[in-house]
């Protein structure tokens, strides 16, 4: 031992001053950089492993919110046919079933279409319809009506009736369909609903059929897998595959090919946790959508998982192999060479970690450098673009939030004006139509003003004008509207309907709910400070506790017979404006209510600029 170190000691001092620099040089760095590339290696694998689990977790969430969003679709459209006022008069009338002739089935098939078809327009409804008596001509419609006869054939008739039968609701597995009419045959999903009247006799009058298209739940559940050889699925209550991912299909039927039950469900207990499953170890995560009583699963190969993670390990080894062999041979000066280039690569990651995504690389050698520059490069133009889309999706979300907010006009007080105005015309004559019809027309044409989200003060202030015309022919003008409104404020923006539905709770909470109460005073008005608008909205009606005041804010609505609520109100302006803007009450027992809403300052033109924003 003794001789071999005075053996290298000898030959290393014999070496030129560049040879020993680069002998040390090279020994320490080697020696350091195995250490480094060791400890590299561990972390990396173990990044790695979780950003898979990320990522597929990412995934999995996304494509739950999109079934959500579906089921809650068929939710929402089956509501608006269930409560529909035409439906209800004409389907749970007594003589529905009974001989009328053709003229009479044929207008109301014509009423009814519009119901289906307004809702057939909404997102990712695909069909709606009813199963009506045999004996009703249009029965054979199939798109919008069928027969019960129809009903009854299907395969499924017996699950579907044991459930509507007692108020719940079914949800088949896909079935195809087919139509009469130009649209294709389509294998969908439906949502089976017993209709009940609504004029309090409770008594069933038909059943109900949401279909959306099962290539719909098919598209979102593929693009939810990110393994290739994994498997996600949907699967109900009485145990079928609602759909699968088609990659992984091969390990869908090994498992429905298993004994009873091997089947994964829905368990109590951790979302991701480890599994076995045919021999092989799984990572499975499983969420329950508890309204169409699904399961949505994901299976993720362990083995899959470590291969990839495997492939970074031999990777990383080549590298570090590589990088030994060119410290050896040129460590000195090119050590400086590639630091540079390393400083470069450093300092421009610390731009883009600044926010600066422009930044561009400049590869002149193609080497192992070049191309992570070349690769950083295409990183941040692909970070820059996914920052785009994720901007305009979030623009697309908020646009659905205002449009879904604003849809909730409420048909009961169209309906009672209608009713109003034929009073009107049989008493009186007809010399109260026109104002009334002509304040009706103001009312509906502001209220939906062309799809237009933001109007200027001055019209929003005709709308509630419009309004209280027409409820003052129901209480003989004992409302009293008093508007105090600088012209400077007359022609700035505010979006649509956030006045009137205060006005309608002070007549509604007021003289029309008490009859002790004679007249109705209201008084809105309006001052400018600070860039901001604050309108007040003052009745002297019986007012409220602040118990009540809390529980506007807490339900949708700020009365039974108002479709726009308060809580609509205050989440529109937010949405809008920002977290800053909303309303405000002031109210006690006896003294009236005072009701401010704050919202910014600006022309029209500023403000649709903003909320398109």
């Amino acid at each position: 031992m003794n001789k071999l170190h005075t053996y290298i000691t000898r030959w290393f001092f014999k070496k030129n001053m560049r040879s020993k620099l680069t002998l040390s040089f090279s020994m320490a760095f080697i020696a350091v950089f195995l250490l480094f590339i060791t400890l590299l290696n561990q972390l990396i694998r173990n990044s790695y492993r979780e950003k898979i689990l990320t990522s597929a977790d990412q995934s999995y969430e996304q494509a739950y919110s999109f079934f959500d969003s579906y089921i809650e679709n068929m939710f929402f459209a089956s509501e608006l046919i269930y409560y529909n006022g035409d439906l209800q008069r004409i389907v749970g009338s007594k003589s529905y079933d009974a001989e009328r002739d053709y003229g009479e089935q044929f207008r109301e098939f014509l009423t009814l279409e519009k119901v289906f078809t307004t809702v057939e327009n909404m997102e990712s409804i695909y069909i709606a319809r009813i199963f009506i008596p045999d004996n009703i001509f249009y029965s054979e419609n199939q798109v919008h009506y069928a027969g019960i006869s129809q009903l009854e054939a299907m395969g499924n008739y017996s699950g579907i009736m044991e459930k509507v039968g007692t108020t719940q609701i079914y949800f088949s597995a896909p079935e195809a369909l087919s139509f009469p009419d130009t649209r294709k045959n389509n294998t969908l999903v439906s949502m089976f609903r017993q209709i009940k009247t609504t004029d309090g006799t409770n008594q069933a009058i038909t059943v109900l059929q949401i279909g959306i298209e099962a290539a719909l739940l098919q598209s979102v559940i593929d693009k939810s897998n990110i393994t290739s050889s994994g498997l996600v699925y949907i699967i109900n209550e009485h145990g079928q595959v609602i759909c699968a991912s088609s990659i992984g299909e091969s390990l869908l039927e090994a498992l429905l090919a298993e004994d009873a039950g091997s089947l994964p469900n829905y368990t109590d207990g951790a979302s991701w946790r480890d599994a076995q499953f045919l021999g092989e170890a799984y990572i499975m995560n499983q969420k329950k959508l508890d309204r169409a009583g699904w399961t949505l699963i994901a299976l993720l190969p362990e083995k899959e998982i470590d291969a990839q993670v495997m492939q970074i390990t031999f990777i990383m080894v080549l590298l570090s192999l590589f990088a030994v062999i060119i410290i050896a041979l040129v460590a000195y000066k090119i050590s400086e060479y590639y630091t540079n280039r390393l400083q470069t690569l450093m300092v421009t990651m610390n731009q883009v970690r600044d926010g600066n995504l422009d930044v561009v690389l400049e590869a002149k050698e193609e080497d192992e450098i070049g191309i992570i520059f070349n690769n950083f490069n295409d990183m941040t133009g692909q970070l820059k673009n996914l920052m785009d889309r994720q901007f305009k999706m979030g623009k697309e979300v908020k646009a659905a939030q205002l449009r879904s907010l604003q849809a909730q006009i409420n048909p009961h007080f169209l309906y009672n004006t209608l009713d109003l105005i034929n009073w009107q015309a049989m008493d009186n004559g007809a010399a109260e139509i026109t104002e009334i019809a002509q304040s009706l027309a103001k009312f509906y044409r502001i209220s939906l003003s062309k799809g237009r989200q933001v109007i200027s003060v001055a019209e929003e202030l005709e709308h509630v004008k419009a309004y209280v015309s027409i409820e003052n022919k129901h209480f003989d003008g004992a409302i009293h509207l008093h508007i105090s409104v600088p012209e400077e404020i007359l022609e700035l923006a505010c979006i649509n309907i956030i006045l009137q539905p205060f006005v309608e709770n002070s007549i509604m909470h007021g003289i029309a709910e008490d009859i002790n109460i004679q007249t109705c005073n209201i008084s809105i008005s309006a001052a400018k400070a600070g860039g901001d608008v604050y309108f007040t909205i003052q009745d002297d009606g019986k007012g409220m506790t602040q118990a009540q005041i809390e529980h506007l804010f807490t339900t949708g609505t700020g009365t039974s017979n108002n479709g726009y609520g308060v809580k609509n109100v205050d989440s529109r302006i937010k949405l809008c404006y920002g977290e800053k803007y909303g309303l405000s009450y002031e109210s006690q027992p006896g003294k009236g209510t005072s009701v401010k809403i704050h919202i910014p300052a600006l022309t029209v033109a500023d403000a649709k600029r903003m909320i398109a924003d």
